[in-house]
């Protein structure tokens, strides 16, 4: 039988890679659908600067769990 353990970093690496794929593809496809069905560009830019406003507190509020990974 081969060797099938998996360590904690191939894990993440993998969840990590999934979850770029999974949000730069639903992404692309909201910003599409915003832009298709007529909104303007600056509230389409305007949204993305609130999303992103957002992903940085929310990153700065539970950085304890993932600062001491990059160390």
């Amino acid at each position: 039988m081969a060797n099938t353990e998996i360590t904690k970093a191939e894990i993440k690496d993998i969840v990590g890679d999934e979850l770029s794929k999974f949000v730069s593809n639903e992404l692309e496809k909201e910003v599409a659908k915003l832009l298709k069905n007529g909104k303007p560009r600056d509230e389409v830019v305007n949204l993305m600067k609130i999303a992103l406003t957002s992903l940085y507190k929310y990153m700065w509020i539970r950085k304890d769990v993932w600062q001491n990974d990059i160390k």
